[in-house]
């Protein structure tokens, strides 16, 4: 004969053991928490660069359709870009020689089609000067000392160019750009910007 409290199975937890589950499992998604969200940053900056580099060629590619000179252009500490006919840009810019500072809110510039992901921005950028982008700009006199133009030909060129973009945990990547060929680069390790 067996006894009456032996045969007794335990069936369920209790609430201590319960108490320190859920206690484990919220301590193990604190530590995995800020690892999740360098994660995301980093997709965002990644996702950031794709778009820049979409709209490169979506620039190169207006350039060649309708024979004339297209700009992607875009400001340091915006996350808004635009791709616009070069010709037109300054008129649309509305920039004479008292203006210095580039604010998209006040541009006629079609930013409404592309933005960086949130948290993302652009921190800087170069484009080379050569003698067609140093003629056009001559043309078109002062763009703004924070306006940054990357220009595309009719012939399928380019300005060589550098964009650099960060989120806000001051990751950095950059975007090149190959004027002869029209190539696109992501690098990831980058030191900031001059």
């Amino acid at each position: 004969m067996s006894n009456p409290v032996q045969r007794a199975v335990r069936r369920g937890m209790t609430l201590i053991e319960l108490i320190l589950v859920i206690g484990l499992l919220a301590l193990v998604a604190s530590l995995m928490m800020p690892a999740i969200f360098r994660s995301l940053a980093h997709q965002k900056l990644d996702k950031a660069a794709d778009l820049v580099r979409s709209e490169m060629g979506r620039a190169r590619v207006q350039a060649i359709r309708t024979g004339k000179i297209h700009a992607l252009v875009y400001a340091p500490g915006d996350n808004r870009l635009a791709v616009e006919p070069f010709d037109s840009l300054a008129s649309k810019l509305d920039m004479g020689n008292s203006r210095v500072d580039f604010d998209p809110r006040e541009s006629d510039l079609d930013f409404s089609r592309e933005r960086l992901p949130r948290d993302v921005l652009f921190v800087g950028g170069e484009s080379k000067m050569d003698a067609r982008s140093a003629f056009e700009m001559e043309q078109v006199g002062n763009l703004g000392s924070q306006m940054i133009p990357v220009l595309f030909y009719p012939d399928g060129t380019s300005q060589d160019a550098k964009v650099y973009l960060a989120n806000r945990n001051g990751d950095l990547i950059m975007v090149s750009l190959r004027g002869l060929t029209g190539s696109t680069r992501v690098v990831r390790e980058v030191e900031t910007p001059r």
